[in-house]
């Protein structure tokens, strides 16, 4: 039982409350004082979630300002009591948002939680009325069945027993046992599912005792029980396993049919044998040794066929190579006798006495090349003599043409004039002139000889050159020539080698084979060949005519073999398809799951009449969970009220034993798997009137005083204070407005959750 709730953040309050097992949250007629916060941070404290609205970290935090909110429980187990914190932090790592301090010590969310389950066995059994009554029939059928124990009760094991049992009945055609209702109870717990009868005995039922004395199944039966009860999930309802099998043998079924006709379609396409008898041994046997025989003398006579054919052949052979081999000798005698080398090498010998020595044109042609050189020397030394003489008359001549004008200007000023007699110098600069002159005239005179020698160099040197090229061109075509004729010379020589090694091969071949006839023993005519090949042809004949028959008679053993398997494999999947429709009879909506709808709805019915009772005598529960049907809500006065059709306030009254009595058969379901479970209800009763609070109130207490449940938090806008219609519940009385988001959103990108809604009733 929790004995204290501490909220620390959560909607932006603070509370402490110290808890009875019956508390009650109520206000002063005001709305929005923290009494459902008190609901929500009970849920929130012990399931580390709000169950159909706030499951991550994120969405839990949009119901506080701050950066962080925690939430912590007291509890009390056994002799001794242990504390639970769940912090919840928006800035913190992801993996670290939602740690769990126990006992002060602080745990990851996931060993924290699984700690809670081992210690207080908080389970959710998140209820949203309105989600359930939009359920169609089926659904609300199937929420209510995955939370009865008879469906958790049924297991694989007894589930095999009952297949097991049910089959070897059928497959023994025995259908004298008990039917199927009972023998499901006798292989069931009674005591567990705390049905109010007892089962029927051991011996009343043949199914039950082939099952007691271990009476050998068929292999067939024992694969089928295999298979059906591999497909169920420990991890999931009976309910929905039954249904997972239901869909399996109704996919089986038509896999069967389906092989069904396709044996059928074979057996139209083989048709009737002619004779149904198989084929005995002795006429197989007698056929295969006529086969053997046959091919035995057939394989004499060719083995004979052969080597006499054979020794003609290589006789013709020979003959036919012999002659081909004098006719190759032959010719190559004939190539042998042809003149080659001899005129060969005279062609080569003549070829190179008519090439030119051109060492002496190389030796003239160097040496005008040389005098040339010497000629262009002089001419440029002459040149540059008369160049020089040339610039010195040029210059002594403009002297001479200054200083003879009539009067010669100041350089510093025009008006200045010059009366010195210059004639000296005059006479002076003629003698120079004359002496220039008589020096240039001697050389331009030797320059135009030596450029004449130099013009008779280079013709010299040109004829000399067209020379050289014309006797080098010869001798380069005279030595291709050569090297061509030396060529076709080393091939002569090279053919006549290998003629004269083939033609020594050749005769030696053809005496090898003119021994090789002498040798040979006479061949066979022709006649006596004749007449084998036919003897052997007829051996074929009879040969293939055995075979022919002996495959005809192994085609129509074949045939029978195949049809007689065919029609024993339809009848396995005849029986196959039995069994199949039997399983899909058990498991479906009429068998197996009726039984478990029917248990589950007789139990929930006199349980939630139970405690429905100690809210209003007058009231009866009912309900069907039969096929797809569902009906379910009260009889009064000789009606039935179904669920749809309550009132908010009658609504209430109606849900809280009927979570009582789920819990309560979940807890079970839990216990009997050694595992704890506390049984906590959390009601918002704000549309009650007082008088249906009251008998609210004492119902839950009449539930928590049986042990039906540990912790009752109901939560009404109106102060009851009366102690008398309390009946026992310990009254919080709320006051003041905690403003819910006092402070900014810290992160104002987080959107609200659009799945966040009030939730009217809840179980833990």
């Amino acid at each position: 039982m929790i004995i204290q709730l501490i909220n620390s953040g959560f909607k932006d309050q603070r509370r402490r409350f110290s808890l009875c097992g019956l508390d009650l949250f109520t206000s002063a007629h005001e709305n929005g004082t923290g009494k459902s916060a008190a609901l929500e941070s009970f849920k929130l404290a012990v399931l580390g979630e709000l169950p159909g609205r706030a499951k991550t970290p994120e969405d839990i935090l949009q119901f506080a300002s701050g950066d962080e909110l925690a939430v912590e429980i007291l509890a009390a187990a056994g002799p001794g009591t242990f504390r639970v914190e769940r912090k919840f932090l928006r800035s913190a790592p992801a993996g670290e948002k939602r740690p769990i301090y126990i006992n002060g010590i602080r745990h990851k969310f996931e060993d924290g939680g699984r700690w809670i389950q081992e210690r207080i066995g908080a389970c959710s059994l998140s209820f949203d009325p309105g989600e359930f009554l939009n359920l169609v029939p089926a659904k609300k059928r199937q929420w209510i069945l995955d939370r009865s124990p008879e469906a958790h009760f049924l297991n694989r094991e007894t589930l095999g027993r009952f297949l097991l049992a049910k089959l070897t009945d059928a497959e023994s055609e025995r259908e004298t046992g008990a039917g199927e209702t009972e023998t499901l109870e006798f292989f069931l717990d009674a005591q567990s599912l705390n049905w109010e009868r007892e089962f029927l005995a051991l011996g009343k039922s043949n199914s039950k005792q082939t099952v007691k004395n271990g009476e050998r199944v068929s292999p067939e039966i024992e694969s089928w029980f295999k298979a059906i009860l591999s497909l169920w999930d420990d991890a999931e309802s009976a309910e929905r396993n039954l249904s997972i099998l239901n869909s399996h043998l109704k996919t089986e079924s038509l896999r069967i049919k389906a092989a069904l006709k396709e044996h059928t379609a074979a057996l139209n396409a083989f048709g009737e044998p002619m004779n149904s008898v198989l084929v005995s041994n002795k006429k197989l046997n007698s056929a295969r040794e006529e086969l053997e025989r046959a091919a035995l003398a057939l394989g004499e006579s060719q083995t004979k066929l052969r080597g006499t054919a054979d020794a003609r052949k290589d006789q013709e052979e020979r003959a036919a190579r012999v002659r081909w081999l004098e006719n190759e000798i032959s010719g190559l005698k004939s190539a042998m006798k042809k003149p080659g080398t001899k005129s060969l090498n005279g062609k080569i010998a003549e070829m190179e006495s008519d090439v030119v020595d051109v060492e002496e044109l190389h030796s003239r042609f160097n040496a005008l090349q040389d005098q040339r050189a010497e000629q262009l020397q002089i001419i440029h030394q002459l040149e540059s003599q008369g160049t020089a003489l040339a610039q010195a008359l040029n210059q002594t001549t403009e002297k001479l043409e200054t200083v003879t004008s009539s009067q010669l200007k100041c350089p510093i000023s025009a008006h200045i004039a010059c009366g010195t007699d210059m004639a000296p110098y005059r006479n002076i600069l003629r003698e120079q002139i004359e002496e220039l002159e008589n020096e240039i005239f001697p050389i331009e005179k030797n320059l135009d000889e030596e450029k004449a020698k130099l013009t008779s160099i280079a013709e010299k040197t040109k004829r000399a050159e067209i020379d050289l090229d014309e006797a080098t061109g010869e001798n380069e075509a005279l030595r291709l020539e050569i090297q061509k004729l030396r060529q076709r010379l080393a091939r002569e020589e090279s053919e006549t080698s290998w003629r004269r090694g083939r033609l020594k091969t050749y005769e030696e071949e053809v005496q090898f084979q003119e021994k090789q006839m002498r040798d040979a023993p006479a061949c066979a005519p022709l006649k006596d060949i004749a007449a084998l090949e036919s003897r052997t042809k007829n051996l074929a004949d009879k040969k293939a005519d055995c075979q022919s028959r002996l495959d005809r008679l192994l085609r129509e053993q074949g045939r029978r073999e195949a049809t007689l398997q065919i029609r024993t494999n339809k009848d396995a999947l005849e029986r196959e398809l039995k069994r199949a429709k039997i399983l899909a009879r058990l498991v479906g909506p009429e068998g197996i799951q009726a039984t478990l709808a029917r248990r589950a709805a007789e139990a929930l019915e006199s349980e939630m009449s139970a405690a429905l009772k100690w809210i209003d005598s007058e009231l009866e529960f009912v309900v069907d969970l039969e096929g797809d049907k569902f009906l379910m809500g009260w009889r009064r006065d000789g009606k039935i009220v179904p669920l749809e059709t309550m009132n908010s306030a009658h609504f209430v009254l109606f849900m809280a034993p009927l979570l009582t009595a789920l819990v309560n058969r979940l807890a079970r379901v839990r216990e009997k798997a050694g595992l704890p479970t506390l049984k906590a209800l959390c009601i918002e009763g704000e549309a009650l009137t007082a008088q249906n609070l009251s008998a609210l109130l004492r119902g839950l207490s009449q539930m928590k005083s049986r042990g039906l449940l540990d912790n009752v938090l109901v939560a009404h806008y109106a102060s009851v204070e009366d102690p008398e219609k309390l009946h026992g519940f310990k009254e919080h009385i709320l006051t003041g407005r905690p403003t819910r988001y006092s402070k900014p959103n810290p992160n104002p990108n987080l959107k609200p959750n659009p799945n966040l809604k009030p939730e009217p009733a809840g179980v833990c």
